[in-house]
């Protein structure tokens, strides 16, 4: 006799997940609305996942990214631009007033 095995349905979206593009502006609002905080968000045109790490390209599969697939690669220009970014909010939220 054959057991029967319990799988997660892999490969499929949960039938709650949001329309492409929706979730960050969503989120923004949420946080502005119910805690008055607002984010700042930026989005490097051609710069995949974890632009900032200098490393080879790479894909691999990932079970919650559209088509499961999902690719990583270093973007300098990206990479650069963002970590002054970071140093200009860390400079600007943390001095002392």
């Amino acid at each position: 006799m054959r057991k029967r095995i319990a799988r997660a349905s892999v490969g499929r979206d949960p039938p709650s997940a949001p329309a492409l593009g929706t979730s960050v502006p969503a989120f923004k609002r949420l946080l502005q609305e119910k805690a008055n905080f607002a984010v700042t968000t930026v989005e490097y045109a051609g710069a995949s996942h974890a632009f900032n790490h200098k490393a080879p390209p790479e894909d691999h599969w990932d079970p919650v990214a559209i088509g499961h697939r999902s690719h990583t690669a270093w973007n300098a220009d990206a990479a650069n631009d963002s970590l002054g970014k970071v140093v200009s909010f860390l400079r600007d939220t943390l001095t002392a007033k």
